[in-house]
């Protein structure tokens, strides 16, 4: 209500006496001011840009930015030099936090939509330069999509770029966690409670469009993939009518919109085999290891004794964050030599004891698991037989391993392109373009297949000195896009 008393930790705004108290006692404040810090207020961890400033303070007077940087100047003075943040020559917001109860205490951007999936302690390992690449990308796109598969890291990396949007005042961030919903239905919801919208939740996108209008903020949405066609329509739907907002999506697959930027989140690169300890040392994914398993046992270091054990354990594990973490939390109880020789054993049992992991994440497989629903049985048929295959493989391996029994090669090619995009096959290199399986779905894959028709799926192989399957150039462009890059133009 216009009226409302707006309580902050320091101060008391009470719009209908005209009053300001900080810290209980009544400040003198010009008129200016009190309108510039109510305007901030009713739209506190907002951006109100400068020139809807200075047309609700000075509806009838022509004034230039200067006044405006004045009546700011006055205002940090009396309050405190943060609480009023700037957006460079854009705006400003107010940072202070509103007082449990007000009309907009849960508008705040510190709150992050009331999830904060990244604690300030956390470390993130061997991801400085997707982090640079992924500021850059939101600051000259509206929509970009984190792409990669379950456990890669996708939502870590898009905290980082949501905390670092918060401590450099440069943004408004809202982030609304989709792993927890099971119905489309529930996402204008989910983005309404994120925004702090008032009311009864609205129940159908084109409301919740209509309340992002007006508003400068960082939308993150985290765990699209189950929910793809909703969260599509209501990107392209805020892409059209909210020039203010832009949308950090992170997904197993990408949103397949005009304008969408997709950075695509390969697992961690791990050491050769037969490296040296100072290489292991150096090397992201055996830090990770290492640090979760002093964590769990502050006995723990990597020496001279076990450093080829962590790396044959990353390695088997594909650098998959999510993985490594899981199997050096079991370190200290197993001992290395038992992990590593029984890791295949381990993948589906292994569960992330974490009481903030979303759900998906408490076992290791059920991610995977969930994405593997998604596909149709020609799909799920295509991963099963290319499981077979060990290492990085060629598209025509694939087709030869994956044709037969109704199944022609232009199938299995169109099925390939939907595995690659739903992060479930890895695409290697340049061309000519190598994939892989990761170990975690070659097992699941394999698994189902036996518990689909009893014995693996084994097409019959070509013997080594025959001739690969040549398939024709111009079924290749038709099937395959050029879209397999890391950053999609």
């Amino acid at each position: 209500m216009p009226g409302d008393v707006l309580r902050f930790d320091t101060f008391e705004i009470h719009p209908f006496e005209r009053r300001l108290l900080v810290r209980g006692q009544r400040a003198a404040v010009s008129s200016r001011a009190f309108d510039l810090l109510l305007v901030l207020a009713e739209q506190s961890g907002a951006m109100v840009g400068k020139e809807q400033l200075i047309n609700r303070v000075w509806p009838d007077v022509v004034v230039t930015e200067n006044n405006l940087h004045v009546h700011v100047s006055a205002l940090r003075k009396l309050l405190g030099p943060q609480v009023i943040g700037t957006l460079q020559g854009r705006g400003y917001r107010l940072v202070a936090r509103p007082l449990a109860g007000q009309p907009n205490d849960n508008m705040t951007s510190c709150d992050l939509g009331g999830v904060a999936p990244l604690r300030r302690d956390s470390q993130m390992f061997g991801r400085t330069e997707e982090l640079t690449l992924l500021t850059q990308l939101m600051d000259r796109h509206r929509l970009v999509s984190i792409v990669g598969p379950g456990g890669v890291g996708k939502t870590m990396l898009a905290a980082a770029v949501a905390r670092s949007s918060l401590d450099d005042l440069a943004q408004d961030v809202r982030w609304v966690d989709l792993h927890s919903l099971s119905e489309s239905t529930q996402l204008p919801a989910a983005v309404g409670r994120a925004i702090g919208a008032r009311g009864q939740p609205p129940t159908d996108l084109s409301a919740i469009v209509q309340a992002l209008r007006g508003l400068t903020v960082i939308l993150v949405l985290d765990g699209a993939e189950h929910l793809l066609n909703a969260v599509a329509q209501f990107a392209s739907a805020v892409l059209d009518d909210s020039p203010g907002i832009r949308l950090l999506i992170s997904s197993q697959s990408a949103l397949r919109l005009d304008g969408e930027r997709v950075l695509r989140l390969a697992p961690l690169p791990v050491p050769a085999p037969n490296c040296n300890i100072n290489a292991a040392t150096g090397n992201a994914a055996v830090a990770l290891f290492s640090g979760e398993a002093t964590a769990s046992d502050q006995r723990f270091a990597l020496d001279d004794d076990n450093f080829e054990l962590v790396v044959d354990v990353c390695r088997q594990l594909d650098g998959l964050p999510l993985a490594i973490k899981l199997a050096a939390q079991r370190a200290h109880v197993l001992g290395l030599p038992a992990l590593r020789a029984h890791l295949p054993d381990q993948l589906h049992l292994m569960r992330n004891a974490s009481r903030d992991a979303v759900w998906r994440q408490h076992t290791l497989m059920r991610s995977f698991e969930w994405s593997i629903k998604l596909l149709d049985d020609m799909q799920r048929t295509v991963l099963c037989r290319l499981a077979n295959l060990e290492g990085s493989f060629l598209l025509e391996q694939a087709v030869e391993a994956a044709v037969g029994q109704s199944l022609e090669p232009w199938s299995v090619m169109e099925a390939l392109v939907t595995l690659v995009d739903r992060s479930l096959i890895q695409l290697e290199g340049q061309p000519p373009n190598r994939y892989r399986l990761l170990a975690i779905v070659r097992c699941l894959a394999r698994r189902l297949a036996i518990e689909k028709d009893g014995t693996l799926i084994s097409p019959s192989y070509p013997p080594a000195s025959s001739p690969p399957l040549l398939l024709p150039l111009d079924l290749v462009a038709q099937v395959l896009p050029t879209s397999c890059h890391a950053i999609r133009a």
